[in-house]
Order: structure tokens, then C-alpha cells, then sequence
């Protein structure tokens, strides 16, 4: 859990963080506000045992004019206090008088996804103080020529992990839901998934369901984030870890942390670098979520922009639109479903490129550039290329391209 491992005291059955705790790394009390200044003298009380309360056990504080004495019956929650005065000590002042703080305890986690984003926090997951009672992950696939089946890649890391692994086709049948409810988990987290989670699963843990978005929500809210984010030409996109509700990404949000979109940028190596910011907020996120120190923020709704499922037709280069909206294609992409044209009657993929401005000819022509360079002029400017491939071909330079390709150059590509 990184430098969250540290442990603050035990008394009894609890873990309290003394004042001076709060100025060391990783304190129970996470909000640095609370420990500027002023410290009252508490005693602990006990709020019953897990079973009772159907939810993690938490102690209190209460100012120590309440408590005359060691059976005072001053009951801070509201219900029967089972355990005596535990210890007097300092702890941070912070209204109203009664402070509560979670017990530090594992928690028991359901972890679902499929794709490769979703690795790093499995990762993250399967290496934590947390017991991941189950990992939920899409039914294995026929993939590739040879349409072997082939397993996603979170069930390969659960598998390594020796986690349990479960495949249904659907979370909406009711003896999947009764299952996953057999396993009591204290929290689902859901990474890239890919199917809906019905009300009856988010209603289910104490902790909710709690949902990594590769988004600046409520930018970019469904399937396709990352695309939409390089479409769009924005500069910066990030990770948001947010709470699942009934719609479409609209939860409140638990944390948020921005990354730059670097102009080289393709989906996929934007997918791996958000993938790791994930993992590591997740890891930050949690203990103070645990320990109810985070208040969720509602999303704006008026702020929303949505992305739709990447479809195969997609990727079919329109010379006709400026330069720069087919750059951003062909990195929003790669690596599905690629950008491509045609040649010679066969599929010519365009790898990588780059946009140039200027250029007057018919959109679609090939043209030279300095340099050996090759482009295609567009509705605006020129799409230079840097890497092709013909179909069932290996991928080339265009330097490399236009050598065994001559006639290419002054060829009128389709739109």
C-alpha cells in the first residue's frame, strides 16, 4: 500500500493516530487541515463489532467532560457501548466535537475487468494488504488469424496471482448476482470491464462500487475516453476514480488526477500511461475513502461530453477533411480499428504521420516533400507519412515504401 503501510497505535481492538502523527507520512487522518493547530483530550469508545453494526467497526472520540467516568453512559453512536475507556490521548480537533475514524483492517475487494488498461490495478490489488475474494473478467475469446481462443489479459494476471476468476456472460442474471453477493465484498473496482453493472450489484457494497475512468470527467464521459480525448486535440486528459451509479459515468467523483498528451501520442501508449496514473490514484484513493475521509463531488452534468463505441468504418481515411483531424485519427486509432486507404486494390494502412499546412492539390494525391518525404494533400494542409503497411505486408518507413513503390508518388487515393 506504499507509505500507507505504516501502522499508527493499537489499543484493543483499534487503531487511533495520536496529533503528532498527523505530521509524519500516511496518517489515518488524512486531511492536512486537521492537524494545523488545535488538539482536545479524547477518550475512545468502541461502536460494536462488525457482525452487529453490518459494517466496518469505528471508534470515536468524546470530549473528556463527557466521560465522568469508565461506564459513563455517554454513547457516542448512538448505541450500546461494548468496550471500557481504551486510552486517553491527543488526537486533532475537528468539529463537531465527536471525531470517527475507520478501522484499519483489509478489506475485501471484487475486482472487474478485462483489457489490458485494466492490469496495473489488479496489479496493484493483488499485491495490497486487501483480499481480492474474486476477479470478474470477460468470457475468453476467439481471437487472431488462426481464431484461437485466447484469454483477456486481467485473467492471465489473476490466474498468476492465483485469484479466483469468474467469467459470466451477463451480471444481470440472479444467480450471478446472489453469488457475487455470497462473497460479501467490502467494494467492487471496476477497470474497463466492458459490461453494465446492474442496480442490484451497485447497491451491494459498503463502499459501493468504485470505477477507474482513463477521463477528466465529466469530459468524455463513455466507452471510448482516451480516443475522444486525442480527437478532440485536447492537451491534457487524466484518471478519474468515481463511484458507479445507474448512468453513463455520471457517479460522484472520489479523486482526479490530469497527465499531458504528448503530440506522439497513439490510444495505445496513452492507454499504458493513464493506466499506471490509475493504478497509482487508486492506491492513494483508497485508505482515505476506507476511513471516510473523502466526501464525494457530485459531477457537473452541463460540463458533459460523451464518446460513442469505435466502429471498423472509422478508421477509413476521408482525404477531403483538414490535415489535422486525420493526424488525430490516425493516433486515436492505433492500434483499432488503424486508419487506412486503398492502393492497388488492397489496404494500405497508415501508421504513423504527421500534419503539414499549405499544399493546393486535388485531396487524396501523393505527393513529394524535402527530404525523400512523401505526403497526401488533404481539405487542408498535407498529411505527411512516416510509417505504412500494405496488407498481410510488414510495416515500413515511407521512405522505405516509396523505394520498392515508385509509381505511388502522383497516385489520386479514394475518399
Amino acid at each position: 500500500m506504499g507509505h500507507y503501510k505504516k501502522k499508527p497505535e493499537s489499543f484493543g481492538q483499534f487503531d487511533v493516530t495520536r496529533a503528532k502523527d498527523c505530521h509524519l507520512r500516511g496518517p489515518i487522518v488524512h486531511d492536512p487541515r486537521r492537524c494545523e493547530g488545535n488538539t482536545v483530550p479524547y477518550f475512545l469508545w468502541g461502536s460494536g463489532p462488525c457482525e452487529t453494526l453490518g459494517a466496518v467497526p469505528q471508534v470515536r472520540g468524546v470530549h473528556q467532560e463527557d466521560c465522568q467516568k469508565e461506564n459513563s453512559k455517554t454513547f457516542p453512536l448512538g448505541q450500546e457501548v461494548f468496550a471500557p475507556i481504551l486510552h486517553e490521548f491527543l488526537i486533532p480537533f475537528f468539529p463537531p466535537s465527536v471525531l470517527e475514524f475507520a478501522w484499519d483492517k483489509p478489506m475485501r475487494i471484487v475486482f472487474m475487468g478485462t483489457s489490458e488498461f485494466a492490469v496495473p490495478t489488479l496489479e496493484y490489488l493483488a499485491a495490497s494488504e486487501h483480499e481480492v475474494v474474486a476477479v470478474y473478467t470477460q468470457p475468453d475469446k476467439h481471437a487472431g488469424r488462426g481464431r484461437a481462443l485466447t484469454q483477456p489479459p486481467v485473467k492471465k494476471v489473476a490466474l498468476d496471482h492465483a485469484l479466483p476468476v469468474r467469467q459470466p456472460r451477463s451480471l444481470k442474471e440472479s444467480n450471478v448476482v446472489d453469488s457475487l453477493n455470497r462473497l460479501r465484498p467490502d467494494a467492487i473496482v471496476v477497470a474497463a470491464f466492458g459490461r453494465i453493472l446492474p442496480n442490484g450489484v451497485l447497491g451491494m457494497p459498503d463502499f459501493g462500487c468504485i470505477n477507474i475512468h482513463p477521463s477528466l470527467l465529466p469530459r468524455h464521459r463513455g466507452p471510448s475516453p482516451i480516443q475522444g480525448a486525442i480527437l478532440a486535440g485536447d492537451e491534457y486528459t487524466g484518471a478519474t476514480i468515481m463511484l458507479m451509479d445507474a448512468g453513463i459515468d455520471s457517479g460522484p467523483i472520489l479523486a482526479q488526477r490530469e497527465a499531458p498528451i504528448d503530440p506522439m501520442d497513439t490510444a495505445q501508449s496513452l492507454s499504458a500511461k493513464l493506466a499506471l496514473l490509475a493504478a497509482q490514484l487508486l492506491e492513494e484513493t483508497l485508505p482515505p475513502w476506507f476511513s471516510r475521509a473523502i466526501t464525494p463531488q457530485p459531477q457537473n452534468d452541463s460540463d458533459a461530453s460523451y464518446t460513442t463505441p469505435l466502429a471498423k468504418e472509422q478508421g477509413i481515411i476521408d482525404w477531403h477533411l483538414p490535415a489535422v483531424d486525420i493526424w488525430r485519427r490516425v493516433r486515436a486509432y492505433q492500434p483499432w480499428p488503424g486508419c487506412q486507404t486503398r492502393w492497388r486494390r488492397s489496404v494500405l494502412k497508415v501508421i504513423e504521420a504527421a500534419c503539414l499546412p499549405g499544399g493546393r492539390d486535388q485531396p487524396g494525391r501523393v505527393i513529394a516533400l524535402e527530404g525523400n518525404g512523401v505526403g497526401v494533400q488533404t481539405g487542408d494542409g498535407i498529411l505527411r507519412l512516416l510509417t505504412v503497411q500494405m496488407e498481410g505486408k510488414r510495416k515500413l518507413s515511407a521512405k522505405e515504401f516509396l523505394q520498392g513503390q515508385r509509381d505511388f508518388l502522383g497516385t489520386l487515393l479514394p475518399s
